[in-house]
């Protein structure tokens, strides 16, 4: 695996948004390569120390969203 793909993925799995056949694949390569699992781990103690935020954005920046997302570009 690459490394930025390997990140990407070693995230996704964390927050349980890879597909089934990813997932399994991940759950796979950490039981086995012990660097993938020191760098799961090593995120896992950082998403620890990170604070605990909850963001709350105006209507009209909802708005704005919701309206860009309708754009076709």
């Amino acid at each position: 695996m690459e490394k930025i793909s390997t990140l990407n993925k070693i995230l996704l799995f964390h927050y349980g948004d890879l597909p089934y056949p990813d997932k399994v694949e991940m759950a796979t390569i950490l039981a086995v390569d012990q660097s993938i699992r020191s760098e799961y781990n090593t995120l896992k103690e950082t998403l620890k120390e990170l604070p605990k935020v909850t963001f709350m954005p105006t209507d009209a920046t909802l708005d704005f969203v919701l309206k860009y997302s309708t754009q076709q570009v």
